[in-house]
């Protein structure tokens, strides 16, 4: 008993070299939590995390220096030797800025700066678009303790406060000797100085529910350590607006170019791909629902038999087939992949338009709609897996008006090297949703024209969305959809130009995560239905 009371009473003699709080704080060992996401989802009988929900935080590797960063492409496509410890985001300032907006109640413990990760999830047992099964379970987190005191088994106690009644928390009280229990672990901040933090970690400590009600702004789940009648805020986790839900209508175009040696059609085979997209749902990490509106056949040798008279048809379809041509990158106005994706989307609306003509009931096209088109053809030796265009009607400006926005459609179309591949759906999608590589910075260009839209061979317009952004990482070495799966490696120099390579992206085949920031563009894309 006398053990206890010295326990809960009793403070250790504060070190000289510590700064002295106030009398009341003094006894609680400093330290700060953050949510982190499991690398599996317990609802899903420990599936991996494949984006079933949005989850996003702003990791150490990205403002710190970290990991090694060999080369780096300028806007020019010149390699440049990088080749040090660096921060992957080359504006850390910048996209730490970001990681503090939105952040309701922004908290800085003990001076130090603290960065909430996001979570974003379906409301459940409500009335209305907004409803969805998809997290009637809730969602675990991990919660990690970063120490700044050596923490001890003191009865401090880890306390969760939702903001919002609908906004549910399980448990919302973990003893600090749950922490302690894990062991403690160490991270390096900086491969130079070596900075470090100790920390200790607990999978699947809590579960995040939202349940009977909606959030109609960014909510907060505010954590706060608690020791006797001394209670400091030292965590958060920010949770998404989850009231209005917009939908991704899609309308998939399996495009006929060939024929095997028995005159069967050649279809291309995208359902594994598809069914990716649809049962992972992606897109829920930014709370949109992706909707199958349509699948259509477009068999351009058909089209092209019954139109005999349109000689430059029958020549793209030669083309196609020259395995010569369709390899060779004249330059960069003049490239196979471009060529092959322009003069599809040109046909199938000509395609579209005398179907349309003998059916009244669709003689408006439709609108606030991605259209995908899949192909058995590789160009480039299949180096390109799939590209993505914004109908010229959009202009690919800012400033557009409400009638130019309900005139918008997305374009996007996938190699046969890519129908198989998950990743490369999302990553063109991610663009009809107007994001950018995240390894690229985007620079404003001239609007598009219609007769700039069907110069198909001279075409040279920014084919994705016009973004400004103020931070841009190195290409390959993130878990980011908008990321490449490769990163460049130098080689040697030769006559002065650096001779590379291409090495993996370590999370290659598991790239499925959106950034907070991300998920605001997309849900602001004209694309959208409301």
């Amino acid at each position: 008993m006398i053990k206890d009371i010295a326990k809960t009473t009793f403070c250790d003699f504060p070190k000289t070299s510590s700064l002295i709080d106030d009398l009341t704080t003094s006894c609680l060992k400093k330290f700060t939590i953050h949510f982190r996401r499991p690398a599996t989802i317990k609802q899903k009988n420990n599936a991996p995390y494949q984006g079933q929900y949005g989850f996003d935080w702003l990791r150490d590797e990205y403002i710190y220096p970290i990991e090694f960063v060999d080369l780096k492409e300028d806007q020019f496509r010149n390699l440049i030797y990088i080749k040090k410890y660096t921060p992957l985001c080359q504006q850390p300032y910048f996209l730490k800025k970001e990681y503090l907006k939105d952040v309701k109640n922004p908290i800085k413990p003990y001076n130090k700066d603290y960065y909430p990760a996001w979570l974003a999830i379906y409301a459940c047992n409500i009335e209305g678009n907004a409803n969805s099964s998809m997290h009637n379970k809730g969602v675990d987190l991990n919660l990690q303790l970063d120490e700044i005191d050596s923490i001890n088994d003191d009865d401090t106690e880890i306390i969760l406060k939702p903001g919002k009644s609908c906004l549910k928390v399980n448990p919302t009280q973990i003893p600090i000797s749950k922490f302690i229990a894990q062991g403690k672990k160490t991270r390096i901040l900086d491969q130079y100085s070596k900075e470090k933090v100790n920390y200790y970690e607990i999978e699947n400590a809590v579960n995040v529910i939202c349940q009977g009600g909606t959030l109609d702004t960014h909510e907060e789940i505010k954590v706060f350590a608690k020791l006797g009648d001394t209670e400091i805020e030292v965590g958060k986790l920010m949770v998404y607006q989850n009231n209005i839900i917009p939908k991704l209508k899609i309308n998939l175009v399996s495009v006929i170019l060939e024929k095997d040696e028995k005159g069967n059609k050649i279809r291309p085979d995208y359902v594994k791909s598809i069914n990716s997209l649809l049962s992972n749902k992606t897109f829920n990490q930014a709370l949109i629902k992706p909707e199958i509106t349509s699948i259509e056949e477009f068999d351009m040798l058909k089209f092209s038999e019954e139109n005999p008279q349109n000689s430059k048809l029958k020549s793209f379809l030669d083309n196609v087939k020259n395995k010569a041509l369709m390899s060779k990158k004249v330059s960069k106005n003049k490239s196979p992949d471009k060529y092959v994706f322009f003069r599809i989307i040109h046909y199938y609306k000509v395609y579209k338009e005398i179907l349309n003509s003998f059916n009244e009931k669709q003689s408006n096209p439709q609108n606030h709609i991605v259209t995908l088109f899949f192909v058995t053809v590789n160009p480039l030796n299949g180096r390109i897996g799939g590209l993505t265009i914004k109908d010229f009607k959009e202009m690919n400006h800012k400033g557009i008006t409400i009638e130019e926005k309900m005139l918008y459609h997305g374009y996007s179309i996938y190699f046969q090297n890519s129908l198989k591949d998950n990743c490369t759906i999302q990553h063109e999608l991610g663009h009809s949703l107007t994001l950018h590589h995240i390894f690229e910075k985007q620079v404003s260009s001239p609007p598009i024209t219609e007769r700039l839209f069907n110069q198909f061979e001279l075409n040279n317009f920014n084919i994705y969305s016009e973004v400004s952004n103020d931070f841009v990482f190195y290409q390959g070495y993130t878990e980011n959809i908008m990321d490449y799966s490769f990163k460049r490696v130098s080689i040697k120099i030769e006559k002065n130009y650096v001779l590379s390579n291409s090495d993996d992206n370590k999370y290659r085949g598991n790239r499925y995560s959106f950034f907070k920031w991300q998920w605001d563009l997309m849900r602001n894309s004209p694309v959208l239905v409301y």
